[in-house]
């Protein structure tokens, strides 16, 4: 793999590559000799071990022959099938002014695999531009060759998602009496747990508030009960909680859909009925002191996250 730059070469920068520097003591000679590549000996970048190629009059395989090519070898035993993915950058010195220019343009990821252990540029700096001495970068035929690898990070994520229908979907509700209403002194209150499918959920509620409901409303939330979700797994549910209505045989309330997962365990309504409409008694929600709370599960899909 290569790339051709046509010996254009970037605003030079002052210090150094972080990883590998090549120093040629006499460049001229290493043209004329039977040293069409040479290999530097093993670096270390991150976890991995490298060696830094060059062809003082090119690669001519690869159209480079009048330029310099410069290529970055992957020296280890790749351990898993997925790429190692680098950004790659070589430079050379400008003696004159002591900076190290390299390649114009944007960064690009290089991949390396079994079957692509070598990347680089085919055409770095043509040999004209290169040996002119009063371009700094080749003086007393001497030289400085150098390069960086900027590891990217692999993290490779799967997530699955699987989707029902609605019609076949598992579903499961559970009907909470509560008794005594308004002797309820702790802040909130679980129900007895229900299952959908292979989850156990409950409804918790908080009887004088809580959040933006807080001494204003009862907050009303389904629940699931985290022991029964697989680890990495998401849930996508569509809810219904309702206040039943003890009078008049309907009901109040409001349908939702939400991802449940390990950080979001619960998920409902803060003002949920505001405490007047609650205890007006014509409304019949609050009837002896009692109301009743439904929750209605379907559990639409789940997703599986992977990395």
């Amino acid at each position: 793999m290569g790339s051709n730059f046509q010996g254009q070469l970037s605003q030079g920068r002052d210090y150094p590559p972080e990883h590998f520097t090549l120093r040629i003591e006499s460049f001229s000679l290493m043209v004329k000799s039977s040293i069409h590549e040479y290999v530097s000996d093993q670096f270390q970048v991150g976890d991995y071990t490298w060696k830094l190629h060059i062809h003082p009059n090119g690669k001519k395989e690869k159209g480079g022959e009048g330029y310099i090519s410069l290529y970055l070898e992957l020296v280890d035993t790749f351990k898993s099938g997925w790429p190692i993915n680098a950004v790659i950058k070589f430079f050379v010195l400008n003696q004159i002014n002591n900076k190290y220019y390299t390649t114009p343009g944007p960064d690009s990821v290089v991949s390396f695999h079994p079957l692509s252990k070598l990347s680089g540029i085919d055409k770095f700096i043509d040999l004209p531009t290169f040996e002119l001495s009063s371009n700094g970068y080749l003086v007393d035929n001497k030289c400085v060759f150098g390069t960086e690898v900027l590891l990217v990070k692999q993290d490779p994520k799967l997530e699955v998602l699987i989707l029902q229908d609605e019609d076949s979907c598992l579903t499961g509700s559970y009907i909470w009496k509560i008794k005594s209403f308004s002797s309820l002194s702790l802040d909130s209150y679980d129900s007895e747990k229900f299952t959908c499918g292979d989850f156990k959920w409950n409804i918790s509620l908080y009887p004088r508030g809580n959040s933006v409901g807080k001494n204003n409303s009862i907050s009303v939330y389904l629940c699931l009960d985290e022991s029964t979700l697989p680890n990495n797994t998401k849930i996508y549910v569509k809810y219904r909680i309702h206040l039943l209505n003890n009078v008049k045989l309907n009901k109040f309330g409001f349908t939702d859909y939400h991802y449940f997962n390990a950080m979001s365990l619960s998920w409902g309504y803060p003002k949920f009925m505001a405490f007047d409409e609650l205890q007006y008694p014509k409304n019949g929600f609050l009837v002896d002191d009692c109301c009743s709370v439904e929750a209605h599960v379907t559990v639409l899909g789940m997703i599986n996250t992977a990395s």
